[in-house]
């Protein structure tokens, strides 16, 4: 399948209107980086990046209020791992959307410098219970 179609899946699946899914789609696409061109390749021949924004597209298409995101930049390099984070921050900032409406993400990394890039709250676990929970000034 094509990046596109990837997203247009997910779309449907999350019940966005048949009428908009193209329309939807195309703009997720945009907003996660990926262009037309890349949109319509197989996505088995994306980069590891590419995979990252494709699967962020998929996981945020059709406004959900909760996005659970597990290691969302791993294993790519430091220039797509920067704009991911930015697209994950826009996000959960959007200031075009209301507070009530807006998009809350929770976020599993083992890499604290991605925690004080995105976190306002950080939680450190261990052994499956929470250990630590604060901004990463107080921890």
């Amino acid at each position: 399948m094509t990046g596109r179609e990837h997203v247009e899946l997910y779309a449907s699946i999350k019940g966005v209107p048949k009428d908009v899914i193209k329309e939807a789609a195309a703009h997720k696409l945009k907003e996660v980086g990926l262009s037309d061109e890349d949109a319509d390749r197989l996505s088995a021949g994306y980069s590891g990046g590419m995979k990252r924004r494709l699967s962020l597209a998929n996981a945020t298409i059709g406004q959900p209020q909760i996005v659970f995101l597990d290691e969302a930049s791993t294993g790519v390099d430091p220039v797509a791992r920067r704009e991911i984070w930015q697209l994950i921050s826009d996000m959960v900032a959007d200031t075009s959307v209301e507070l009530k409406d807006r998009t809350s993400v929770i976020l599993t990394t083992h890499s604290m410098e991605e925690c004080e890039a995105l976190c306002p709250r950080i939680s450190i676990m261990a052994n499956g219970r929470i250990r630590a929970l604060g901004s990463a000034q107080q921890l």
